[in-house]
């Protein structure tokens, strides 16, 4: 095949991937009919081959060895150690901040129990390992909890965290084998649990004045018990979810809630035209065909890094734009040849930003590229999106870590677009592709 692939085509397969609403997984494919996700959206890790937050720009980092598994949602992440977890990019002020009313909802397939814990308003259930899949975050005082969720094969406890405080406001002992949708709709300090739609139960109203919401860690509670098990479309709400909400997305099972459309190869972006300031190597005739040139060799739109680097090499360019941005999102899209063959990947995508204080690149986005890269009109695609925290810079850089080894496996890149201001999974930005 002849790799110089046109924009054209690239456009037509990813539009075709976007308008089908099909998530792709390694050997699964779903294309169904999603529900319209609800408002208020603060957190949503859909976990389709990355940790990316769906919601806002609280991106996941994985900690230990958490593999992509096949969901109830596309895919989902699973922990089955005590040193896996999902950190999140969030602030302990962002956190506190969503306090007394808020939802959770998420899919569920746990493998283990969890230990007995009382249901009240005060206790402490820190002597025996809790399965934790919220870790609760740390009260301050006397007046204020974290909550967090935990849940085993056994039991359903919604938890709240301060100084020799850890008791479950609501214990709800029930068996679960298979994926299971959980909700926990917390109004004025007290939390109500749906289970698949239904609300089953409803707790105690927490003695603290202050309950924030957390979520800097997903699947552990750290020194206070690890969840085991898989983890899908955990969510995070700024106010209360209505029953309806809740069945709408229970009733949607598979198909999930939908995701909005992300369109890549921009000609109007922010990155359109840079300046590259550095490389770490590269085939192309020049490094241009990154940000929208088509005038490179041997590939019209693409960049090529260099051959003959072992696998795991860190590839890496910096630019510059024509002046300072606010940076709060980008569009990356790959491509790494036919079927069988699969060359020219890379592992893992890394975004940097000068900070204009210290001079120093600092990293804005990490995180791993799950390969085989999704199937998309018979080609091997990585098409990705993703909100990052908004920061002003003007002098970027971007590494890809190589996957494989040999004379063809130089990283192909075909385009990777910088955009400001608008988030783009924000609220205002829901709509399902057509």
């Amino acid at each position: 095949m002849n790799h110089a692939s046109t924009r054209a085509a690239a456009r037509r397969a990813l539009h075709a991937l976007a308008c089908l609403a099909t998530v792709f997984a390694t050997g699964l494919a779903v294309a169904q009919t999603c529900v319209a996700p609800p408002p208020g959206r603060v957190f949503w890790l859909s976990a389709d081959g990355d940790l990316d937050d769906r919601a806002r720009f609280h991106n996941g980092h994985a900690n230990g060895s958490i593999p992509f598994v096949p969901g109830k949602v596309g895919e989902a992440v699973n922990f089955d150690s005590d040193e896996d977890f999902v950190g999140i990019d969030v602030t302990v002020d962002e956190q506190t901040s969503l306090q007394n009313t808020f939802s959770w909802e998420l899919w569920a397939r746990p493998t283990d129990v969890t230990p007995d814990c009382a249901e009240g308003a005060e206790g402490n259930c820190s002597g025996s390992a809790q399965r934790f899949a919220i870790f609760p975050l740390h009260g301050f005082s006397d007046d204020d909890a974290g909550l967090g969720l935990v849940i085993g094969t056994n039991a359903i406890c919604v938890s709240e965290h301060s100084a020799f405080h850890l008791p479950c406001l609501l214990r709800y002992d029930t068996t679960i084998n298979d994926w299971t949708h959980i909700a926990v709709v917390m109004q004025d300090r007290t939390p109500r649990l749906y289970v698949n739609g239904v609300l089953v139960r409803t707790g105690v109203q927490s003695a603290r004045p202050h309950v924030y919401a957390a979520w800097n860690v997903v699947g552990s509670g750290l020194g206070l018990g690890r969840f085991r098990g898989d983890l899908d479309e955990v969510s995070l709400y700024d106010r209360v979810l209505t029953d309806a909400e809740i069945q709408g997305i229970f009733a949607a099972g598979s198909s999930g809630k939908c995701k909005p459309a992300c369109d890549a190869e921009h000609h109007d972006d922010a990155f359109e035209h840079a300046q590259v300031t550095a490389t770490s190597g590269i085939l192309s005739s020049n490094p241009d065909g990154l940000f929208g040139a088509t005038n490179v060799l041997p590939e019209v739109d693409s960049l090529l890094f260099q051959d003959n680097q072992p696998d795991g090499f860190s590839h890496s360019i910096e630019w510059q734009t024509a002046a300072p941005i606010e940076l709060d999102h980008f569009a990356l899209s790959a491509f790494a040849g036919q079927p069988p063959t699969f060359q020219r990947a890379f592992r893992d995508f890394k975004l940097f930003a000068r900070d204009s204080g210290t001079n120093q690149f600092v990293p804005v986005y990490d995180s791993p590229v799950r390969t085989p890269y999704a199937v998309v009109a018979g080609d091997y695609r990585l098409h990705r999106c993703a909100n990052i925290r908004p920061i002003l810079a003007q002098d970027f850089r971007a590494e890809f870590i190589q996957h494989g080894e040999g004379p063809f496996f130089g990283p192909r890149v075909m385009e990777l677009d910088g955009f400001a201001p608008d988030l783009i999974f924000a609220d205002a930005f829901e709509s399902p592709a057509p």
